[in-house]
C-alpha cells in the first residue's frame, strides 16, 4: 500500500503529544513517516504509532521497512 499523499490520523502512539494529530503523509523512509499537520512537518517513528489510512488501522511495526520493500513481502 502506498501511503504518501493520503490523509492519515494517528490513532495510537506511545509518544503522548502525537495521539490524534491528523495530516498529510509527505514522505516514508524505513522508520519513519514525514507527516504535514497545520503546514508543519512532523517526522513520526513507525515503531511507535498506529496511523488511519482511508478507515484502515496500520500498525506502525508492520511496516517498518522501506516502501519498496513491502511490495515483496508475502
Amino acid at each position: 500500500m502506498m501511503l504518501i499523499g493520503k490523509e492519515c490520523t494517528i490513532a495510537d502512539s506511545t509518544i503522548n503529544n502525537l495521539l490524534g494529530l491528523k495530516g498529510r503523509i509527505l514522505d516514508e523512509t524505513k522508520n519513519m513517516i514525514k507527516i504535514e499537520v497545520n503546514n508543519k512537518r512532523i517526522n513520526v517513528p513507525k515503531r511507535c504509532v498506529n496511523i488511519i489510512v482511508n478507515g484502515n488501522l496500520i500498525y506502525g511495526k508492520d511496516i517498518l521497512r522501506r516502501p519498496v520493500d513491502r511490495v515483496y513481502k508475502r
